[in-house]
């Protein structure tokens, strides 16, 4: 349910730009400021489906809205009570939201799916442009952590022959210079100009 008010002459400029947040019982509500103190609210509460294939409830109004929030404690209503913000209100909707219970592979090879368009939200969240920022900073953890261990695992093959070459070669004495870096470019069996190469850059 939400609506948007004409501006409340009851608020100064202590209100100006000030959003609230209720959280009740069964239901929460939340208002956004907007120009010369009007009032957007939304609220959010448990409710059976009226249309299964239309979310948009059909001749909503002010009274549809003081059913649920009517007697419900505002700061910003002259008696406290919700009505004296919703009796104001230019204009009301209220539609179902639904919950996402089975959630599709949000990616698909080297295509992945970021931001609000992945997550089921309702839109007075505001939400969107954190939830991108959460999705990229996520994806970019999985990607270094994936790529530190497909490196870890390249190591762990690589590192046996090394370090066998190291040590058979410490055993002849020889240093760790160029001469000795050729050396085990043989003893591992890999291409003379790589080696050459290798002792030339060194």
């Amino acid at each position: 349910m939400s609506g948007y008010t004409e501006p409340l002459a009851h608020l100064g400029p202590a209100e100006e730009g000030v959003a609230t947040w209720m959280l009740y019982a069964r239901s929460m509500l939340t208002t956004w400021p907007c120009k010369d103190n009007s009032q957007w609210f939304i609220g959010v509460i448990p409710s059976q489906l009226k249309q299964a294939d239309l979310s948009l409830w059909k001749h909503a109004d002010c009274e549809t809205i003081n059913q649920v929030y009517g007697d419900y404690y505002h700061p910003y209503a002259p008696t406290t009570k919700f009505r004296d913000v919703v009796v104001q209100s230019e204009r009301v909707v209220a539609s179902d939201v639904f919950q996402e219970i089975g959630f599709p592979a949000m990616s698909n090879g080297r295509i992945a799916l970021l931001g609000d368009a992945a997550h089921a939200m309702t839109s007075f969240f505001g939400q969107g442009a954190c939830q991108a920022i959460e999705d990229a900073t996520e994806l970019a953890n999985v990607l270094v952590e994936a790529y530190q261990q497909q490196n870890t695992q390249q190591e762990k093959k690589q590192r046996p022959p090394f370090e066998a070459a190291f040590q058979k070669d410490a055993v002849r004495g020889w240093s760790a210079g160029p001469p000795c870096r050729l050396q085990l470019y043989a003893d591992l069996g890999m291409e003379v100009g790589f080696a050459v190469a290798a002792w030339v850059s060194a």
